[in-house]
């Protein structure tokens, strides 16, 4: 499968990171000039067996904007790791993302700060890698 034009920003790139975990083959092909504000390109993700895979600290926030599309794609299970606080807090705003009650940018504004390790994208904005640089909300998939 072949997306073009694809944001490639953190929050969507967390998704491509855990598919090639779980042993997909993806290839990014960035398209967008360096002057861009915001970084895109085309995506293949090449299907195979998939096995599981942990998901946690940075990657559950960044994965929350991506939790309807890997439902799209067949995901039936997502296991949250417990995190030393605020587990609950975490699952609810999965669940309310799960139901369509929460939008997923609104949802991952609430989990930022239950969160041990805050997101990040300043990489491919140009600043120091940690930064989380504030970006339009991306449309929804």
């Amino acid at each position: 499968m072949c997306a073009e034009g694809v944001g490639l920003n953190l929050r969507r790139t967390a998704l491509l990171d855990v598919l090639r975990r779980m042993g997909a083959r993806v290839q990014i092909e960035r398209t967008s000039a360096p002057t861009d504000p915001e970084v895109y390109g085309n995506v293949t993700v090449t299907g195979a067996e998939l096995k599981g895979t942990a998901v946690g600290g940075e990657e559950i926030p960044n994965l929350i904007d991506e939790l309807p599309r890997m439902q799209r794609m067949g995901v039936a299970v997502a296991r949250i790791s417990p995190q030393a606080q605020h587990t609950s807090e975490i699952v609810a705003l999965f669940d309310a993302v799960r139901r369509g009650a929460l939008a997923p940018h609104d949802a991952r504004a609430q989990l930022q700060p239950l969160v041990p390790d805050q997101s990040c994208n300043g990489y491919w904005h140009g600043q120091p890698g940690l930064d989380l640089v504030e970006t339009q909300e991306l449309a929804p998939a």
